[in-house]
């Protein structure tokens, strides 16, 4: 089914994100992420759901992303604003990388 899913879309790479989450505040959050999109974005979309995902990064708490479920829900909070900033444009948000330090 991946493989389907990328073949439906364009994946769009984004800039490595690399943040200070809110809690603890000397922990860093290092992200590699591409976007699924159901068609090719402007060059706009992926610069802007970037900068969303930055911000919201550095609202989290370190108990947020623990486990399982923590990053489940991490994923599912990143598609959800990806979706709002591209108009329903983007599928997913394709975690490549994740380091805390």
């Amino acid at each position: 089914a991946g493989e389907e899913a990328a073949m439906s879309g364009h994946i769009v790479e984004l800039q490595p994100i690399t943040a200070n989450i809110a809690t603890p505040e000397d922990v860093w959050l290092r992200l590699e992420l591409a976007v699924l999109f159901s068609e090719m974005p402007d060059l706009e979309t992926p610069d802007k759901i970037h900068q969303d995902i930055i911000a919201f990064v550095q609202t989290l708490k370190l108990y947020q992303m623990e486990g399982a479920s923590g990053i489940r829900h991490l994923r599912q909070d990143m598609n959800e604003l990806a979706r709002i900033r591209s108009d329903g444009k983007a599928k997913s948000v394709l975690i490549r990388a994740m380091l805390l330090e």
